[in-house]
């Protein structure tokens, strides 16, 4: 075991890492002395329900106006080969 020194302002610990698995071991209450990091809230868990709504809302219309657009595009594809295959029919004439 070595013991590696993790300085937290005023107070240094020093804990037990194993070099060889790199664990870290804790002795009684060096855990419960290192320093709390703050979770960090995600950006929805800061709306209100009303603006949580808006936002369903906003993406729901956004879904909308994506899957219309993709259809769109399906069918302007589909519309072009049905143009083609008559062309392929007469270009059998021609070669």
């Amino acid at each position: 075991m070595s013991e590696i020194p993790l300085s937290t302002g005023e107070n240094t610990a020093y804990l037990d890492v194993c070099p060889k698995c790199h664990i870290v071991w804790f002795d009684d209450s060096e855990y419960q002395h290192l320093p709390k990091i703050p979770v960090e809230v995600k950006f929805e868990e800061k709306l209100t329900p009303q603006q949580r709504e808006k936002l369903a809302i906003a993406q729901i219309e956004l879904y909308k106006e994506r899957q219309e657009l993709e259809d769109k595009i399906n069918k302007t594809s589909d519309e072009f080969i049905e143009l083609l295959f008559p062309w392929f029919g007469l270009l059998k004439h021609f070669i």
